[in-house]
């Protein structure tokens, strides 16, 4: 007798299935040289060679905290929500250390947020650097970029439920590829950012922020030029842009073996040209790109999935982790057809095991067995 077509039901969409991340990597220039200094030798003013690694330990929980305060006074004065909390946590937070370096990341729920991190970033990039120099002669370096999930990039616990997450998939790999690239006057951005940046400070579109605010702000987007990222779009060169951290007003004279002045020479990039060249570019490599999404943007630029099948392969993926979380459970997927939402039901005959014996019976009760009579 043939196994009965059984249905899996998926839930909806919670707000967090469909998540947009930025990212953000700072790390410092000058470290190697610093630790061996300081390790092997003393001085007047570091008698000390022990307490070698202090910068360190600073740098570790005072930089989180000066993005933070700069993405705080940001977002007092746009009404744009930039610290929310996940899970209690204030973003943007840290999410690993790499010995000199830190990876922060921020849930992103609103694109004209984008703009106003990044303005954070530089500020925070410049001022810790500014310290640093002061202190120690090291500076500070950025990037960042956007990952989405669950489609293109995943979250994992490698040692399990409640224990720490990461971030892996082929934008995740994009942004630690661009971070080579980043300089303590360059914060490099992948293309997503400076797509979604571009869009909303261009004043001839959808601009929601003033002259007064990118006069203050002074967001300058320079381009680096094509280049090849390892493992990225199949060997394919990818565009890399950046932002001079330093403002315009502040620029300090010219240095001859400055390596930055061959594009920071050039005048900063056109914003409405930039926003084409974006769209025209992942059109064109739409089998490794597409435009950033956020599901409801407030911002209403980028609200919208990237295809059907970006849609599909959503689904498909909430049934797989509904499956996983039945079997680890032990549990069998409902079958309860009535509640099922037509567009993401599916047929799973061959994909879920079938609890039927060979003989069609679904009991398990052992022969030579009697049911027990119940006391009246």
């Amino acid at each position: 007798m043939p196994n009965s077509t059984k249905s899996f039901t998926v839930k909806k969409a919670k707000p967090d299935d469909w998540q947009l991340r930025l990212f953000f990597s700072v790390d410092l220039i000058g470290s190697t040289d610093f630790k061996a200094s300081r390790m092997y030798k003393s001085d007047d003013q570091h008698p000390d060679t022990v307490l070698w690694h202090s910068p360190f330990k600073k740098f570790y929980s005072d930089f989180p905290r000066e993005l933070q305060c700069e993405a705080s006074e940001l977002e007092k004065k746009s009404k744009i929500t930039l610290t929310s909390k996940d899970n209690g946590v204030v973003q943007p937070a840290p999410w690993k250390y790499l010995g000199d370096e830190i990876l922060l990341s921020a849930i992103v729920n609103d694109s004209r947020a984008v703009p106003l991190y990044v303005v954070a970033f530089k500020n925070a990039l410049r001022k810790y650097s500014d310290k640093l120099k002061k202190s120690s002669q090291m500076e500070c370096k950025g990037t960042m970029w956007t990952a989405g999930f669950p489609v293109s990039n995943r979250r994992v616990s490698p040692g399990g439920r409640n224990k720490p997450v990461d971030f892996i998939g082929p934008h995740m790999d994009c942004g630690f590829r661009l971070a080579k690239f980043s300089t303590e006057r360059l914060l490099m951005i992948s293309l997503d950012v400076v797509w979604m940046v571009s869009e909303h400070l261009d004043k001839g579109r959808h601009s929601i922020f003033n002259d007064d605010w990118q006069k203050e702000n002074d967001v300058r987007i320079y381009f680096h030029g094509m280049e090849v990222l390892k493992g990225i779009m199949a060997g394919r060169s990818y565009p890399v842009f950046g932002v001079d951290t330093v403002l315009s007003n502040e620029i300090p004279s010219k240095h001859p073996n400055d390596q930055l002045l061959r594009y920071l020479d050039r005048k900063p990039c056109d914003l409405a040209q930039v926003c084409n060249f974006c769209y025209g570019f992942t059109k064109a490599n739409e089998l490794y790109l597409f435009k950033p999404f956020i599901d409801s943007d407030p911002g209403k630029l980028f609200c919208d999935p990237p295809s059907a099948e970006f849609v599909d392969k959503w689904r498909r993926i909430k049934e797989l982790e509904e499956m996983e979380k039945h079997a680890s459970l032990k549990q069998p997927p409902t079958n309860d057809v009535k509640k099922l939402d037509p567009e993401i039901t599916k047929t799973t005959a061959e994909l879920v095991p079938s609890n039927r014996g060979k003989s069609g019976d679904r009991s398990t009760k052992k022969k030579g067995t009697k049911r027990r009579r119940p006391i009246r």
